[in-house]
């Protein structure tokens, strides 16, 4: 029997093939660790955590895809995959990036639209509910002392102390799993549920409220209707000089996208002039000064004057993007995109929304 053949040896050769073997594994699931580390790194770093600025291109959508093109490979091994979005100074807000090439998704346009706009949208991740004092005005008033040692004037403020629980908004889009893997597509799917899911919910939301969450601006906002003017823009002026002597100074006006086109459509009487400017030309938009935002859920012929100093959306969920296959989605190489955010309307002076109407104009 020769030396390389006997029974040692063959078990030693043995024994250093399954070390071979074990470590080769060993070394596979380092390098999956490593390769996943890297992954979640560049997520990370794609999310950033800066303000979205007008104009620069880091939109919502184009920071939200680039972080779903970094865990594409983990949404291929396991099926799923959940990032968190930074969530931009101004909530909701996002730029149509989506590249017409590519045929599949559509994006609208990129005009903010909502009552969200016209407030303040501010952070406070965690959240489950916001709790603040909302100014009701005051009761007495100061005035000249009659004689010395008289009795003062008596004049002391009145607040409400509020809870506002955190509210869930969310939208889902269906994507292809080729989409997944295409920019253009992925960011159009993105911008798709931001602006008509999020966007109109929010807009909503803040109008109508949610049944034991939210009252809604319809209920909290304080009504005028004017005895002197029927149009509605000579009202809103009116609505101002109101709201400045209750001691709010109004920074935006809302009103339907019906009503502005027939406020920039209005015509002098007898010159037939339009009262905006030249014919064509693009309409500014403002009203006295104030900058307009368009509401979907605003009535027609009706304005909403807000003071955005105390007017808040607090943001207590980042937006957050998740992609998963439901049912047979897999099969069929269709995706589900969800994101959700969680907010907290906060009104802080009673005051400080005002829902304007001209003369005769009934609301049923």
């Amino acid at each position: 029997m020769s030396f390389e053949n006997s029974k040692e040896i063959q078990e030693f050769k043995q024994l250093v093939e399954d070390s071979s073997e074990a470590l080769k594994e060993r070394f596979a699931r380092i390098d999956a660790e490593i390769r996943d580390m890297k992954l979640d790194s560049e997520r990370r770093a794609a999310m950033g955590g800066h303000p979205v600025e007008y104009g620069t291109g880091r939109t919502f959508a184009s920071r939200a895809t680039e972080t779903i093109n970094k865990s594409i490979e983990q949404l291929d091994r396991h099926g799923s995959l959940r990032v968190e979005v930074k969530a931009a100074g101004d909530l909701i807000t996002t730029a149509n990036v989506a590249n017409t090439r590519n045929v599949g998704l559509g994006s609208p346009s990129a005009m903010p639209i909502g009552l969200q706009f016209a407030g303040r949208a501010i952070e406070s991740i965690g959240a489950t509910s916001i709790e603040y004092s909302r100014y009701l005005g005051t009761e007495g008033a100061a005035g000249v002392q009659a004689t010395e040692g008289a009795t003062k004037a008596a004049v002391r403020g009145n607040w409400l102390l509020v809870n506002q629980p955190s509210i869930t908004v969310a939208g889902y889009s269906n994507v292809s799993r080729q989409a997944l893997h295409d920019t253009a597509q992925l960011n159009g799917a993105i911008s798709n549920v931001m602006t008509n899911s999020l966007n109109k919910a929010v807009d909503e939301l803040l109008w109508s409220g949610s049944s034991g969450l939210f009252a809604g601006y319809v209920d909290l906002a304080t009504t005028h209707q004017s005895d002197v003017f029927d149009v509605l823009v000579d009202a809103v002026a009116e609505g101002i000089a109101v709201m400045q002597e209750a001691g709010s100074n109004p920074t935006a006006v809302a009103v339907s996208p019906t009503t502005w086109v027939s406020i920039t459509t209005a015509k002098a009487t007898g010159s037939g002039e339009y009262l905006t400017g030249a014919y064509l030309g693009a309409p500014t938009m403002m009203m006295h000064g104030l900058p307009v935002i368009l509401s979907l859920s605003v009535p027609n012929d009706r304005a909403v004057l807000v003071d955005a100093n105390a007017v808040e959306l607090v943001v207590t969920q980042n937006p957050v993007i998740e992609a998963n296959y439901v049912n047979d989605g897999f099969i069929k190489n269709q995706a589900v995109l969800l994101i959700e955010t969680r907010v907290a309307p906060v009104i802080k002076a009673s005051a400080a929304l005002l829902y304007v109407m001209p003369e005769g104009a009934t609301d049923e």
